[in-house]
């Protein structure tokens, strides 16, 4: 869904043009595919049209990428002109509408997967202009087909943060594109970043009672891509008895050629402290020779010893955790949005974390300047600013009172820094 409005004329139409033959000129005869373009109105691409070269009435239909199709679809791309105002609303509502068409009343094969792919440089300026209700109409429309939307920002001016929470309440993810040289390069590198889904529903199941569930941060993923990563963090129970040192995941999925099931066991010790428990086991039954099993689990990785700003695991989970119920927070509604809220906050406070909901303070006392060194990293709490920098050790201030800061729940219109 590619906007043509008046503000991507130029260089900006150009890029789009080159980006968009690279992407078409690497589809493949497994991949089906349409065009819909925007400005003040939405407008269907159709082969018939490009073969003519007489206006069609506009078909909701999508096409396979053949290496025909894919030559008209490159020369419709190369005709496209730039003009009109923004009709955001109507040009995503319209992608819904024939991802939904497609898979209800076309013979596709059935490692398809509907997904839709937004451009916009600019804000909505036509139909619908209220962001609220253009996000509103896009979630009801796609509540049943439940379709990925990746969303693109193109240049400074496009509205970012609407297509973003767009992208975000249909669980996938948008981009802003800078406007340059590399222009083109951003989108082609995007498009072929969405252009190999692998796996889809993947959700990722903790067995066995080792894992507090509570503590365990978003387990599915609606698309993984190729090349892609997902990380997925939590907290283990404190008292795990030493026979039960094994952590059962169970992963499942729809893959191309059906459903993807795998069972991982991750061993909870490393190699070196199971070769030697098992060297101390034999010596205890008195073998000549120990024997030892071969491992038939994942071994953690060996890092040698970590310095304490090394040691970020707990703030690697609060950092996640936070993102996800603050964006879970805002997608949901206002009365069922203050429990994700309230976990956010206790998470940012316990680990000096500044977020949308908890504001930096920095505290100078009334007292004459002194030359004061500032903490040692780690000696205090206090010491620990947004998202885990501490201070360093060793630098000194001169003629300049002491300082120190703290973390502080933000009254509800309050997002910056607060110098009291």
């Amino acid at each position: 869904v590619l906007d043509v409005s008046g503000s991507m004329s130029g260089e900006k139409i150009g890029q789009l043009k080159d980006s968009m033959f690279t992407v078409l000129d690497d589809m493949t005869e497994t991949d089906y595919f349409n065009i819909i373009t925007f400005s003040d109105g939405v407008s269907h691409w159709n082969p018939l049209e490009s073969k003519s070269g007489e206006f069609v009435q506009k078909a909701q239909k999508v096409i396979q990428a053949t290496n025909e199709n894919k030559n008209l679809a490159i020369k419709h791309i190369l005709g496209l002109q730039a003009g009109g105002s923004t009709n955001m609303n109507d040009a995503m509502l319209e992608g819904v509408k024939l991802a939904k068409f497609a898979l209800q009343n076309e013979k596709l094969p059935e490692d398809v997967k509907s997904m839709i792919i937004f451009l916009t440089d600019g804000l909505p300026s036509s139909g619908e202009t209220d962001g609220e209700a253009i996000r509103e109409n896009i979630k009801n429309a796609n509540a049943e087909l439940n379709a990925p939307i990746f969303s693109i920002g193109f240049g400074r001016d496009a509205d970012f943060d609407l297509i973003k929470e767009i992208s975000e309440q249909a669980e996938s993810f948008s981009k802003k594109i800078y406007e340059g040289s590399d222009a083109a390069l951003q989108l082609e590198d995007f498009f072929a970043e969405v252009a190999s889904p692998l796996i889809s529903n993947l959700k990722f199941d903790y067995v066995g009672g080792l894992v507090q569930n509570e503590s365990v941060s978003k387990n599915n993923l609606k698309t993984f891509f190729k090349g892609g990563e997902y990380i997925i963090t939590g907290k283990l129970e404190q008292n795990i008895k030493q026979d039960n040192e094994l952590l059962s995941i169970k992963v499942v999925g729809d893959g191309r050629k059906g459903p993807f099931i795998r069972d991982l066991v991750i061993c909870l010790r490393s190699d070196m402290e199971q070769d030697n428990q098992d060297l101390e086991d034999t010596e205890t039954r008195s073998l000549l020779i120990p024997i030892i099993p071969p491992s038939l689990c994942i071994v953690p990785p060996y890092h040698p010893p970590r310095s304490l700003a090394q040691d970020f695991m707990q703030k690697l989970h609060a950092f996640i955790n936070i993102k996800q119920l603050i964006k879970k927070s805002n997608l949901a509604s206002e009365e069922s949005s203050n429990e994700p809220k309230e976990k956010a906050l206790k998470l940012a406070l316990e680990n000096n974390f500044v977020t949308d909901l908890t504001s930096l303070v920095v505290i100078r006392p009334d007292e004459k300047p002194s030359i004061s060194s500032l903490e040692q990293p780690g000696s205090s709490r206090r010491g620990n600013i947004a998202y885990g920098y501490s201070a360093a050790s060793g630098i000194r201030t001169r003629n300049r009172p002491s300082l120190s800061f703290k973390i502080q729940a933000s009254r509800p219109s309050l997002h910056s820094a607060q110098l009291t």
